[in-house]
C-alpha cells in the first residue's frame, strides 16, 4: 500500500491506497499519486498510522479491510467505485 500524511491544526490525515489501483481511474474517481503515494507500508504501519490520526481517505480493498478490521469502518459506510472499496474515516474526540 501506499500512504501519504498531511499535517493540519486539528492533527493527522492520512491517505492510503492498494498499490495496484494507484493512478487509476475507478469510474469516476482517479487515485491521484500526488494525494495517495509517499511511501510505501504493510498492514502494521497502517494499523499504527490509523491509531494517531483524525482522518483517514482509504481506498482499496487491503486499505479499506483493514481499518474494517480494527472497528474504524463498518460495511455501511463504504462507497463501491465498481468493485473497489473506498471509505473516510473522521475521529472527534472530545
Amino acid at each position: 500500500m501506499f500512504y501519504k500524511i498531511y499535517e493540519r491544526s486539528a492533527g493527522l490525515v492520512l491517505a492510503v491506497c492498494d498499490a495496484d489501483i494507484c493512478g487509476k481511474t475507478l469510474g469516476e474517481f482517479f487515485v491521484n499519486p500526488h494525494f495517495y503515494k509517499d511511501k510505501r507500508a504493510g498492514k502494521k504501519k497502517i494499523i499504527k498510522l490509523l491509531s494517531v490520526c483524525y482522518s483517514a481517505n482509504l481506498v482499496g480493498k487491503e486499505a479499506v479491510g483493514i481499518a474494517e478490521e480494527v472497528g474504524l469502518v463498518d460495511e455501511d459506510s463504504i462507497i463501491m467505485l465498481g468493485d473497489v472499496p473506498h471509505a473516510q474515516i473522521l475521529i472527534m474526540q472530545i
